[in-house]
């Protein structure tokens, strides 16, 4: 039941979501030499967060930002043109990492 909320926010904001218990991931794409679609991009994750906070908040969840990643995935040429280092989660700076789990597969 909470998950197919969970999938109705994500869903109008992400075209990607995966989920394996209560670890969730979202994923969106852009093309590493646009500055507008790179920032897009980390607009449209940041406020997809910011939504899923919200419902979570509102049924008395709770996100765990420390345990919050970021990651770029991409070619070596892709990922040396990409601009980002870090997204905003709540009040929390999550800096991109160089691996991440994923549960589930």
């Amino acid at each position: 039941m909470f998950a197919s909320k969970l999938f109705e926010v994500v869903n109008s904001h992400l075209p990607e979501v995966h989920a394996y218990a209560d670890d969730t991931q979202t994923y969106i794409s852009f093309m590493p030499d646009s500055v507008a679609g790179e920032q897009d991009a980390i607009a449209a994750l940041q406020d997809c967060i910011t939504d899923i906070r919200s419902w979570i908040t509102a049924d008395k969840l709770k996100l765990n930002d420390d345990k919050t990643e970021f990651v770029i995935i991409g070619t070596r040429a892709q990922l040396d043109k990409a601009n980002v280092s870090e997204i905003v989660v709540g009040h929390t700076k999550v800096p991109a990492v160089t691996t991440v789990k994923n549960l589930g597969a």
